[in-house]
């Protein structure tokens, strides 16, 4: 049979790219709890939308005073094509440098990591009938988690953690969160602007065919290979929530000092397209439990 070079040196490219995606599989630094970590370099880099006038967004609750108009005439800051899809919480885009050493879990939380505290602590007013009725895989990522649950879990690993282990754990910040989400892309997407491949990267409401999360790491990490940064679950940051024109921090921010609700970041497998972009956020009461928000950990090793 006659082999068409073309074909042949297609299949050679994809066998490359295969090859080099499986070789992002892996981490940095693996903990007593088999969490697993990927360094984060420091950088800067454009945090948001450049273009906030498709959708007005509200808090839940009576919230006018915090909303922007409606504007078509943004430029992008960072030379990105403008983002119909942008709610007017992300907006306007503005730089952001990133300072401290830290490296991200690669992956979300799973029922097993958290099933430990659970256990260690006998925090058995964690396991409701919410909580157990979908948290049932061990390497589902975890979910009916608040955020102060998160804290509680958090302060675990600290406590316990062995003495050669000298990283300080904890919730990414929001400005980290994208940053890390984003890897040097500056796309609505970290793979690109197009939703249409979405599928191959996220866990969302036009894949899912469960009502739940998934099992972490099955679909193609981002650049600095972190997985399920969109979709999958909703992942809590420590910030409480503010609009952006009332941000005043350029370098490590970390949001206001208090709130009503904190952040949660990259859509769920409940999600449209649009909550799983990069740049999209939800305020959250943090005390809300659900079955489509739970969270990844940060070791910070910059006193290291």
């Amino acid at each position: 049979m006659y082999n068409n070079p073309m074909n042949m040196n297609m299949k050679i490219i994809l066998s490359f790219i295969v090859v080099a995606w499986c070789s992002f599989a892996y981490a940095d630094f693996t903990n007593y709890i088999g969490m697993r970590f990927v360094d984060i370099k420091q950088g800067e880099f454009h945090m948001g939308s450049c273009n906030g006038g498709a959708f007005l967004y509200t808090l839940p609750s009576k919230a006018s005073d915090l909303q922007l108009p409606r504007t078509s005439s943004m430029l992008c800051p960072c030379n990105s094509s403008p983002d119909p899809q942008a709610n007017t919480n992300e907006y306007p885009q503005h730089k952001v440098r990133i300072t401290r050493h830290i490296q991200m879990g690669q992956y979300e939380t799973t029922v097993n990591q958290f099933r430990s505290f659970i256990s260690a602590m006998n925090r058995n007013d964690l396991l409701t009938p919410a909580f157990n009725a979908t948290n049932k895989i061990a390497d589902q990522a975890v979910t009916y988690v608040s955020w102060r649950d998160v804290m509680d879990f958090i302060q675990w690993l600290n406590a316990n953690k062995p003495s050669d282990d000298k990283g300080n754990y904890r919730l990414p910040s929001e400005a980290e969160w994208e940053y890390s989400a984003r890897a040097e892309s500056v796309t609505h997407y970290y793979f690109d602007d197009n939703p249409v491949n979405l599928h191959r990267y996220a866990w969302y409401h036009a894949n899912s065919n469960v009502e739940g999360p998934f099992v972490v790491g099955k679909k193609i990490p981002n650049a600095w290979a972190l997985y399920d940064m969109h979709g999958n679950v909703w992942e809590w940051v420590r910030d409480w929530y503010q609009q952006y024109q009332d941000a005043t921090q350029t370098v490590d921010p970390l949001g206001p000092q208090s709130g009503a609700y904190r952040v949660v970041r990259g859509g769920s497998w409940k999600s449209t397209q649009t909550d799983a972009r990069s740049a999209a956020r939800r305020p959250s009461l943090p005390g809300l439990r659900s079955n489509y928000v739970g969270f990844r950990v940060v070791r910070d090793i910059t006193h290291q």
